[in-house]
């Protein structure tokens, strides 16, 4: 059989990239037990495999491989790492691979930010966004999505804000992925009125739109506006995920609403959830 570098690495960041984590680790093992060099595509593959498997132990392994080359102050490499030790819950390696890097663009910063909001960290993430933003790094709509989720954790609604206007400034705000989480941040810091204003205003509106401003409705005790919100997402076309059953189904308890629970709970069974 003859196969190169590239045909490994294509096979792994196939697998990789759909989410196959075990396979695509058991194929660069196999790869380098026939004697075949990881390339940069190799293993930013694995990486994404190890973050997705939460293998922390073959992440180290690997990134000690990483670090006798060159691709060690990869800004690519260095953002895959990053990521795949905070999907890993090692945050104190993340940061550290986070400040060895040299040259730092604006998806490492995303994702070191990224990393702290996934985990609840909302202050070092605000520290992490003011130190990028004195560098005069100019925050994508990835990075603003991390930073209002940072904002959201620690219920810090005056700083969203201000990161709000930011994205407006930059014309982040009509995203959807911006959109979204500025819902739930005003949603969640208890200004409902302000979290449906930002719905109404989205050109655009997926699942994950629908189920936070039901999920906002829900925590408030809105049951009512919350029914209307899961009768409009079903007239749009939109089919409920587990997520907005769960919240609709809330809100029909503390709304009262029997029929509509039962009408919801059959709809439940039909899909087999």
């Amino acid at each position: 059989k003859n196969r190169d570098v590239v045909s490994w690495s294509v096979m792994i960041s196939g697998y990789a990239h759909h989410g196959d984590g075990q396979p695509a680790l058991d194929l660069f093992n196999k790869m380098q037990e026939e004697g075949v060099t990881p390339s940069k595509v190799s293993f930013l593959g694995v990486l994404k495999a190890c973050a997705s498997t939460r293998n922390l132990d073959q992440g180290r392994i690997i990134h000690d491989q990483i670090a006798h080359t060159r691709l060690m102050f990869d800004v690519l490499i260095g953002s895959t790492l990053i990521d795949m030790y905070a999907k890993c819950g090692s945050l104190e390696e993340a940061r550290e691979v986070f400040d060895c890097l040299p040259n730092r663009n604006i998806v490492v910063w995303g994702a070191m930010v990224a990393g702290y909001a996934q985990h609840g960290l909302g202050v070092p993430a605000l520290e992490l966004y003011k130190n990028m933003q004195e560098e005069n790094v100019i925050p994508d709509k990835v990075l603003f999505a991390s930073v209002l989720q940072a904002c959201t954790s620690i219920r810090e609604l005056d700083q969203g804000r201000l990161i709000h206007d930011e994205a407006i400034r930059d014309g982040c705000e009509s995203h959807i992925v911006v959109g979204n989480t500025l819902v739930d941040l005003y949603a969640k810091c208890g200004s409902i009125e302000e979290a449906r204003r930002i719905f109404d205003s989205l050109t655009s509106r997926d699942v994950v739109s629908w189920a936070t401003m039901i999920s906002g409705y829900a925590q408030h005790g809105q049951g009512h506006e919350a029914l209307e919100c899961f009768q409009m997402m079903e007239s749009e076309g939109l089919s409920p995920d587990v997520v907005v059953f769960t919240c609709i189904l809330k809100a029909c308890g503390r709304s009262g609403a029997i029929h509509m629970g039962e009408q919801i709970h059959d709809k439940i069974v039909a899909m087999g959830l």
